[in-house]
């Protein structure tokens, strides 16, 4: 069945990059690290940033109805501590962040007291902490991305109606897929491959979240854990290969697995 995977995976990505390819005529043009973006864009060129506390793409506050496309080039940082390659916070609303690489910062994508994010083909790799971080926020979709090489692939924490799908984590060292708080949480066909010293899909209360055909294969520590006595709802066809499938703390556990 893994066909039906990676065309669903792909049908979504098309799906939220031809949207947005329809609603924004975005100009083109070459950025420096450090850029506040007021207004849809599309690069040119790569972005490269050196320095602790570097931005690459800071949204501006409270800016609304922007989609940034990194037209296939990268956002890349130096691993600096306070780094962070896309930055949306303060408000902003109807954000999308698009079709490139984001790699080697603090943090790659972060989503912060706002709403209406999509994260969507990106390459997010090697960052020192998250892939994608998502706090504070409501109304978020992080879809058919790669989440590889970080600390930890995607952290959400105390966010509504947040969407995480058809997204590929590999060697995140700490955590694939980490949930904290939050309600009407979707973690739909997900892969946690490899790493994951402490687990592939970690959810801990109080968090209302649906699981859904995820998979969790090659981590070190659990494939899933539940902390704190989440609400789970368990959509089916959720699978963990590895001899450490599920810690719950209480028990019983709340997932049947494959």
């Amino acid at each position: 069945m893994g066909w039906i995977r990676y065309l669903n995976h792909w049908l979504c990505h098309a799906a939220l990059t031809g949207l947005a390819a329809t609603l924004f005529s975005a100009p083109a043009m070459a950025l420096e690290c450090n850029t506040f973006v007021s207004e849809s864009l599309t690069l040119v060129s790569d972005i490269s940033c050196s320095n602790a506390g570097d931005v690459g793409l800071t949204v501006a506050a409270g800016a609304s109805g922007i989609t940034i496309d990194l037209n296939g080039h990268s956002v890349t940082g130096a691993r600096k501590e306070r780094s962070i390659g896309v930055l949306v916070d303060a408000g902003a609303s109807n954000i999308t962040v698009v079709n490139g690489t984001i790699a080697s910062f603090e943090r790659g994508v972060v989503i912060s007291n706002s709403t209406g994010v999509v994260v969507s083909g990106l390459a997010v790799r090697n960052n020192r902490r998250d892939g994608v971080t998502v706090r504070n926020s409501s109304d978020v979709t992080v879809a058919g991305n790669e989440l590889n090489g970080n600390t930890n692939g995607l952290v959400g924490s105390d966010t509504g109606n947040l969407t995480v799908m058809g997204n590929t984590g590999e060697k995140n060292s700490n955590v694939g897929f980490d949930i904290t708080g939050g309600i009407d949480i979707d973690l739909t066909n997900n892969e946690s491959l490899k790493g994951a010293q402490r687990a592939a899909f970690r959810i801990v209360g109080p968090a209302t979240v649906s699981l859904t055909a995820n998979r969790a294969l090659g981590y070190r520590g659990f494939g899933y854990q539940f902390a704190d006595a989440p609400t789970v709802s368990d959509g089916g066809g959720n699978s963990a290969r590895g001899k450490k499938k599920n810690a719950c703390f209480p028990d019983p556990c709340p997932l049947e697995l494959r």
